[in-house]
């Protein structure tokens, strides 16, 4: 558990204490913006409280910079940090822990010595800590902190759940509206733009509008909605739907999951507290601009507020609604509607000052919020303050620190274990030992120890090994296909450590240890690119399974690298490598594009699984044409499969399919061409570039015998929009 803490909980409680120190500091410089320039848009205030939002959001990304303050040691040892850097261990795994205040300090007593351990799959592993350890004040302060934390958050995702289950009995039980108000209502959403997706219906427990749900948003009024005045009536609807407009019901369940996740931040909930008061603004100002009067309007909204609450039931939090009538911002809309010259501040911001100004405000914040406030150099803050301390404390203490040298120090390889053998025995007893399944276990020792300092050593053990086996059979049934297959899973487990013994192998004479390396580096992907020269020059190797096997690792390691192309150009004229090559254009994509013409050599072979692999490989390079042509002449074919095959990549082709276009019409005049439906299917999708296949195609819908009548009204819909 005290590893958990250390290493887990407290860094994640010091990351949210910096997220929000640094969110509280940004907020804070947008409300000093607003303080200093005081606009009168609601709109700008608005995009400022968003860049302060967005910003805050993006905060955990974005990258430190400058050098920060320059802190005393004294001043860095008094004050728990998170940034204060810890010892690390010599071979660069994880950090020991802090010895705390609370944790004894006996010098004379000797700290636990820490000895390996075997894990569940066999690795070599370092225990740090004793289990008996005491947590100490400062980690029951810390898992106090994150107690309190989830608790919160859990209390408060309860009441919102509490809240979406009311609002959903609302929904269920709305009433809908009578014909005049539904007439009223239409000539609202036509009047904003709204879409035919938002629904109104009536709830005794309403009290005023109230705006409900995200992908099919409804509006919510009382009752006596019918008896209240037309104006008061068309204002209440069109505040609502200016949400709708707006898309405030999305936004609403992200600034609530923030409210959430943010209770303790006092800045976060003011500025979500913001955002919520000037979207308000925002939607009265909406409706003013239809042509509504202000001081009417301002008169609706007092109405409104005098209902006692929102809904009958008080005290429901739900997942996505936006009230009319909020009594705490009541006031302050009034009084914005009632200022002088209203109407000069609610015309929109155009679009490109807003994504300009926006820009601007978010990079300023993300940039002044993103400073390296402290920097301190890691041996002054870790150095004791010796000087301080009498001749017999520091004799004690420099004990202690050689004590916990001694137990931070990395073991030394040769005293690793993976059950019981070391890996000198391991490697004995794989070389002596020829039983299948008992070096298969092997391998898997050997992975581990690659993985913990032995990386070159185990490759080099696992190549002898292979010296025997022919990688072709890993997939096979073969008794030895085990062997093979954890001999692999060895190499990707040790990883960039085993790539120069590889490379070293695929530049050997040994035949298996070859096939077995450039197998093994295809398997390391972009860890083995530093292999990427002998590769290519094992393309041109005497052994034909070395070359197809060498194609294949240079496009899965980096198809982007120079020459790659140009091998597999030359690897398109070996009849042997030709089929491997085809495949391996077609994964590069447009940078071979210069092997079209080798690829075209090829649309006659009597193979016609090596026609289907070109005319994909020709479309992935770019020469999409010339594939269209390929594919078309293969639909006379008598080959069933063949035939079906063509059909499939034209009608992926789309549009660019438009070449086989006459042979697709030479297939609907056959009446004894089974696959007459396929090419009404392949004509739909090339679109309006096939009305030349109109009149056969009209031909064959007045011909009641053949069965296809509904798929062909529906390619000439396509074709002839």
């Amino acid at each position: 558990m005290t590893h958990f803490i250390d290493t887990a909980l407290e860094p994640a409680l010091w990351f949210l204490a910096d997220w929000s120190l640094r969110w509280m500091a940004l907020i804070g410089l947008a409300a000093l913006l607003l303080l200093i320039f005081r606009p009168r848009r609601s709109a700008v205030r608005q995009l400022v409280y968003l860049a302060a939002l967005l910003g805050g959001l993006l905060l955990p990304l974005a990258p430190r910079w400058g050098n920060g303050w320059q802190t005393s040691p004294s001043e860095i040892a008094s004050t728990p940090t998170s940034s204060t850097p810890q010892p690390q261990r010599e071979n660069g795994t994880q950090p020991l822990p802090i010895v705390r205040a609370s944790e004894p300090k006996d010098s004379t007593a000797k700290a636990p010595i820490a000895e390996p351990s075997r894990g569940m799959n066999g690795d070599v592993e370092v225990k740090d800590l004793p289990e008996n350890e005491p947590w100490g004040r400062w980690r029951i302060v810390v898992v106090g902190l994150a107690v309190a934390w989830s608790a919160g958050v859990l209390l408060l995702l309860l009441r919102w759940g509490c809240g979406w289950w009311f609002l959903q009995r609302l929904r269920r039980g709305g009433v809908e509206m009578t014909e005049p108000v539904m007439d009223l209502f239409a000539a609202c959403r036509a009047e904003l733009g709204v879409g035919q997706n938002v629904r109104l219906a009536a709830h005794p427990l309403v009290r005023s509008p109230v705006l409900l749900g995200l992908f099919q948003p409804l509006i919510l009024v009382p009752l006596d909605w019918p008896r209240l005045p037309v104006d008061m009536q068309c204002g209440g609807l069109l505040h609502e739907l200016a949400h709708v407009r707006r898309r405030d019901h999305w936004l609403a369940p992200l600034l609530h999951l923030l409210r959430v996740s943010f209770f303790f931040h006092p800045f976060v909930r003011w500025l979500l507290a913001r955002l919520e008061y000037e979207r308000e603004l925002l939607c009265d100002e909406m409706v003013i601009q239809r042509g509504m009067d202000r001081h009417d309007y301002a008169r609706i909204l007092l109405e409104f507020a005098r209902a006692s609450g929102r809904f009958a039931l008080p005290g429901f939090s739900g997942a996505s609604y936006l009230p009319m009538g909020q009594r705490r911002t009541i006031k302050t809309r009034i009084n914005h509607l009632l200022e002088e010259n209203m109407e000069r501040w609610i015309r929109p911001l155009p679009t490109r000052w807003a994504i300009v100004l926006g820009t601007v405000l978010l990079g300023l914040m993300l940039g002044l919020a993103s400073y390296r406030v402290l920097a301190v150099e890691p041996e002054k803050a870790n150095a004791p303050a010796e000087t301080e301390k009498p001749p017999v404390a520091k004799t004690n203490e420099e004990k202690a620190k050689e004590i916990k040298k001694e137990q931070a120090a990395r073991i030394k390889r040769e005293a690793l274990r993976y059950g019981g053998k070391n890996f000198d025995q391991w490697r004995t007893e794989l070389v002596t030992e020829l039983k299948p399944s008992i070096r298969a276990d092997g391998m898997k020792a050997l992975a581990a120890f690659g993985a913990n300092g032995y990386g070159a050593e185990a490759t080099q053990a696992i190549l002898e090994i292979m010296c025997g086996y022919d990688v072709a059979i890993v997939d096979s049934a073969e008794e030895d296909a085990p062997v093979v297959k954890a001999s692999l899973a060895a190499i990707s487990k040790i990883g960039a450590s085993s790539v120069p013994p590889l490379i070293a192998a695929v530049k050997g004479e040994n035949r298996n240890a070859r096939r077995f390396a450039v197998r093994a580096l295809a398997e390391l992907g972009t860890d083995a690119r530093s292999a990427m020269p002998a590769l290519l020059q094992a393309m041109n190797s005497n052994d034909v399974e070395t070359r197809c096997l060498a194609i294949t690792a240079v496009v899965q390691i980096d198809p982007h690298t120079k020459g790659v192309v140009s091998a597999l150009i030359k690897a398109l004229q070996d009849q042997e490598t030709a089929y491997t090559a085809m495949r391996a254009i077609k994964d590069v994509g447009e940078e071979a594009k210069a092997a079209t013409a080798g690829l075209l050599a090829f649309l006659h072979d009597k193979d016609t699984q090596v026609q289907i692999e070109v005319i994909h490989a020709l479309a992935a390079i770019g020469a999409r044409k010339e594939s269209a042509v390929a594919a078309g002449r293969m639909l006379r074919y008598k080959n069933q499969e063949a035939r079906q095959q063509a059909y499939q990549f034209l009608q992926s082709l789309g549009a660019d399919a438009k070449e086989a276009v006459p042979v697709l019409i030479a297939v609907l005049k056959d009446p004894e061409d089974c696959y007459r439906n396929s090419a009404v299917a392949t004509l739909a999708t090339i679109g309006p570039d096939a009305k030349e296949a109109i009149p056969e195609l009209n031909k064959l819908l007045k011909a009641n015998n053949t069965g296809m009548q509904s798929e062909i009204m529906s390619a000439l819909k396509r074709i002839n929009p």
